[in-house]
């Protein structure tokens, strides 16, 4: 008769204080609890136990204390086929294996070895509408590891600890469904993130090369002179700097992470960091949950802060679970969770704080992991932050983002550039917060597009002139090295349908052409050529000209033919007016810049 699972009395095997055993189980279905191991004023200890099915109940393995003085440790259990029916109690959650402790028994479990278990516990459906998860750890203590583990029709958790268990490895060999996004462990009320996953399925290759996510290998190489929030401030490449105490205090993530701070000092080979002041790297936490701190130095405090996705600070009410250690909420105004020890902490003479892992909150979308000093001469050498394989977030800095980087850019628009005389200059000041003296300053001028006609020089836009200037390594415009104008001329020309008909007397050839206004347009085009890095400051535009100077010179040697050729033209002002311009522009072209070398091989 199938249990309902209301009564945890409902036992089907009940073995007791075992000592140097080996225990053999085929078979125990549809009870509340299929096979339950007491400590009972004494315990179970160094035992190996084999099953076969455990079919049909709540719970199909529960190791237990009842007693104070009651233990369970040093257990090893093979195979077990852990599953349900799925018409069995569809409603109610199930589990395969628990760990637990009556009220006041002993909780410090210790050293369980499962090799092969399979669960098939019967989820109710995908997503999932009960609870199907294979093991329930509901105590403290050290040291599971399951291996083999095979997960089919469960929740997308291989364990839930609800308390202080540490050390304990699940490596999963199937999932079905969900692959190796299926099984993770689930924290609900733990004080300790010590479950680690080991996916197999469709993920063996990568699980052997944990990710580095960012790294500070030498942390005083990486620090600069920072005045954006305090005039004697000091940032870090990629890092943000948090404050014990800021004004306010602030909401979001911008407002908690400063570019830079006062009160850390700078040493040869390390950063000396007070006890109000941390360094961490802000990460895209929305897929990836878990990453592990790598530190060297002393004092080291490890510190997280958590953010929503809409960039608000988290409280209290989204804890930050640490892998050996328990966290601290300080709450306002610096909402710091750090680790109850310093990572360089000492016990019993052994550094065993060192290796953290941060488990972050479900809510969490950004989070600010790193380190605070512990005391006034904390120092820090380097810090690196992991995750796993499986996942790439990104790390958050520079760009849109006041911290990491000390780069700053600023716009301003209000230049109207002066006529200028021929070799004149013309400067303005744009203002830049943050800029010292010795900074590297780079400066573009570009004419806005709305304003076609305020070009970057003084001449109009009908008397277009050659400007440019040779730089180091490129072109650019400078109105201080811009090449003196030609005056500007107006020109007319008869239609092409009333063409000049004309005749060159010495070759006594017929021509019939529009000989005026072929000139003008050779000039138009020649213009075009000369004028085009003043409409439009562009490195290639600049570049593209350059390459064509050849060609406006062997333009204007073709308006002269032209010219030649209507020697007999009938319209004397006209040629006039011709000879007039190409005698201007032969004027101008001794000024115009020749062509740079750019040292090349070839051409």
């Amino acid at each position: 008769m199938q249990s309902d699972w209301s009564d945890e009395g409902d036992v089907g095997i009940l073995i007791r204080n075992i000592d140097a055993s080996i225990v053999d189980i085929r078979r125990a279905e549809r009870f509340t609890i299929g096979v339950q191991l007491q400590g009972d004023a004494r315990g179970c200890e160094d035992s190996d136990l084999r099953y076969g099915r455990l079919i049909d109940n709540r719970i199909g393995l529960d190791l237990r204390t009842l007693t104070a003085s009651g233990w369970m440790n040093s257990l090893r259990h093979q195979g077990g086929h852990f599953a349900c029916s799925s018409a069995t109690n569809p409603t109610q959650p199930r589990f395969g294996v628990r760990l637990s402790a009556a009220a006041g028994a002993y909780r410090l479990h210790n050293t369980h070895l499962f090799n092969g278990p399979a669960f098939e516990l019967q989820r109710q459906g995908t997503p999932g509408a009960v609870d199907a998860i294979p093991f329930l750890v509901e105590v403290d203590g050290r040291c599971l590891i399951a291996t083999g583990v095979r997960m089919e029709a469960c929740s997308p958790h291989v364990a839930r600890h609800t308390g202080g268990f540490s050390d304990a490895r699940y490596e999963v060999s199937y999932v079905g469904t969900y692959g190796f996004l299926g099984c993770s462990v689930q924290y609900q009320g733990a004080s300790r993130a010590g479950g680690t996953v080991v996916p197999m399925h469709q993920a063996t290759a990568a699980i052997a090369a944990p990710r580095l996510v960012a790294g500070a290998e030498n942390l005083r190489t990486l620090a600069f002179r920072q005045s954006i929030s305090v005039a004697d401030g000091v940032g870090f490449d990629q890092l943000a700097v948090l404050s014990g105490n800021p004004a306010g205090p602030p909401s979001t993530l911008n407002g908690f992470c400063f570019p830079g701070l006062n009160a850390f000092t700078l040493n040869a080979d390390d950063v000396t960091i007070p006890t109000s002041r941390g360094l961490a790297y802000v990460v895209d936490c929305s897929q990836c949950k878990e990453f592990f701190i790598a530190a060297e130095g002393s004092g080291m405090r490890p510190v997280v802060m958590q953010f929503d996705g809409a960039e608000n600070v988290l409280g209290t009410g989204s804890p930050v679970l640490f892998s050996n250690m328990n966290a601290v909420m300080q709450g306002a105004p610096s909402y710091w969770w750090e680790g109850n020890a310093d990572l360089d902490s000492l016990t019993g003479g052994l550094a065993l704080n060192r290796l953290q892992r941060v488990t972050l909150s479900a809510e969490a979308q950004y989070a600010a992991i790193g380190i605070r000093g512990s005391s006034a001469g904390a120092v820090l050498r380097s810090l690196r932050l992991y995750t796993s394989a499986l996942h790439a977030p990104r790390v958050l800095f520079g760009g849109s983002r006041a911290w990491g980087k000390r780069e700053y850019t600023v716009s301003d628009g209000g230049w109207t550039i002066p006529a200028l005389a021929a070799g004149a200059t013309a400067t303005y000041d744009v203002t830049l917060p943050g800029v010292r003296q010795g900074d590297f300053v780079r400066a573009g001028f570009a004419r806005r597009p709305a304003s076609r006609t305020a070009a970057s020089s003084s001449t109009p836009r009908s008397a277009a002139r050659p400007a440019a200037t040779k730089c180091a390594s490129r072109r650019r415009m400078s109105a201080a090295d811009q090449s003196p104008s030609a005056p500007a001329r107006s020109m007319s020309a008869p239609s092409s349908r009333g063409s000049e008909r004309t005749m060159a007397t010495k070759r006594k050839l017929r021509i019939e052409a529009d000989f005026a206004g072929a000139v003008a347009l050779v000039l138009a085009d020649y213009r075009r050529f000369v004028g085009l890095c003043v409409e439009e400051p562009d490195e290639a535009v600049v570049k593209a000209f350059a390459s064509r100077h050849t060609a406006g010179r062997t333009a204007l040697a073709h308006a002269d033919q032209l010219l030649k050729l209507a020697a007999d033209a009938g319209c004397e002002a006209q040629q006039q007016a011709i000879t007039e311009v190409l005698a201007e522009w032969r004027r101008i072209m001794p000024q115009l810049p020749e062509e740079e070398n750019d040292g090349g091989a070839g051409g």
